[in-house]
């Protein structure tokens, strides 16, 4: 399962004509019972914009890892860890892009869901 963080918005992915976007509750009835290819493909588009989200929310953290080296602080030696350290930020940029792929990953099956539920 993919890992969200409680920064991604409720209006991801974007509706769409006549169509408002998937809620959480949304998603886990979707994810119980699909069964025609627009309920796939919809979840695959659901998924395709949380790894956006997701990366873009990495690219952020990595950004400010560049920061956090080029000017290290007296805090990174003794709480590598702690929230205003390089250490930090690349562990959240690594988590992000790995659940960002997580998120393809399930975009990419229920694409294949689609084609068998078109079947």
């Amino acid at each position: 399962m993919v890992r969200t963080t409680g920064n991604i918005c409720s209006s991801w992915p974007p509706a769409g004509p006549g169509r408002r976007p998937l809620s959480k509750q949304d998603v886990k009835a979707l994810v119980a019972n699909a069964k025609t290819p627009e309920d796939h493909e919809r979840l695959a588009k659901h998924f395709d914009a949380e790894a956006i989200q997701l990366d873009a929310e990495a690219n952020e953290h990595q950004d400010l890892v560049a920061g956090y080296k080029a000017n290290p602080s007296g805090q990174a030696s003794k709480h590598p860890m702690s929230g205003k350290t390089a250490g930090h930020c690349q562990y959240f940029a690594d988590d992000l892009h790995k659940a960002a792929a997580q998120a393809r990953e399930l975009a990419a099956d229920h694409r294949a869901m689609v084609k068998l539920a078109s079947k």
